[in-house]
């Protein structure tokens, strides 16, 4: 209040104005699981454009033999959130226990992340092309 806004409802946690933005890709929005007002539009992304194109790693096209719960998961936290490395191995242990596939942004200090061999990922990855390979 100090600073002149109102107060937020409880476990709100932006004011809705008259114009309001969302950064989320088209294909993993749920607005059917979280309708918003008129007033909110969505952008699929805020990362510079890329020519630079993908090519899925051979070894993550095909999921591994046996039953068929494998998906192809894309990581990120970002560039300030992938530089805890901590966390970052923490998430990637987490996934390595899982019978997913996964695509990991390593971020800043890439060379002190190691990844198992369902996972393959690299410093910066081309995220709007990556995207579209992702299975959920």
């Amino acid at each position: 209040m100090e600073q002149g806004a109102r107060p937020l409802p409880d476990l709100e946690f932006i004011h809705e104005g008259d114009l309001n933005l969302y950064v989320y890709p088209e294909i993993a929005d749920h607005t059917g699981a979280r309708p918003l007002g008129p007033a909110w539009h969505r952008l699929d992304s805020s990362v510079r454009e890329t020519d630079e194109g993908f090519t899925l790693p051979a070894r993550l096209a095909e999921p591994p033999a046996g039953p068929d719960d494998s998906a192809l998961l894309y990581f990120s936290l970002g560039s300030l959130g992938s530089a805890d490395v901590g966390l970052m191995r923490r998430v990637i242990a987490s996934l390595a226990r899982t019978p997913h596939r996964c695509i990991v942004s390593k971020g800043p200090l890439h060379d002190e992340i190691d990844l198992p061999p369902t996972m393959w990922g690299a410093e910066f990855l081309p995220q709007t092309r990556i995207l579209p390979w992702s299975t959920w």
